[in-house]
């Protein structure tokens, strides 16, 4: 009989919690709002940023990660584009033909 009763009683407070959903939403969404659960929020972050920032073995997992980045085909395709399209520029043109003259 308390197996059945555990089973109404769930069924209705899903059923509750349902018709109120966007209300609950709402109310969630302004309690994040509110300007000192961002201020928390952020504290938190520049911590996380501190100890990120100071951790040894972090910081060298980082520089494999930004390796690895370079070395794709794709980073190295857009940094040729970037460098042709620099070279190209008005502004470098002359200032190299004022080089070379000069």
């Amino acid at each position: 009989h308390d197996e059945e009763i555990a089973k109404t009683v769930a069924t209705w407070t899903l059923k509750v919690l349902g018709s109120v959903q966007n209300e609950i939403g709402s109310l969630f969404v302004r309690i994040l709002q509110q300007e000192q659960v961002t201020e928390e929020v952020n504290r938190l972050a520049d911590k996380l940023v501190a100890y990120l920032c100071s951790s040894r073995t972090i910081q060298e997992k980082v520089g494999g990660l930004l390796v690895d980045a370079i070395c794709l085909q794709s980073s190295r395709d857009s940094a040729a584009l970037w460098a042709y399209d620099l070279v190209m520029r008005d502004d470098v043109t002359c200032g190299f033909r004022d080089l070379v003259v000069a």
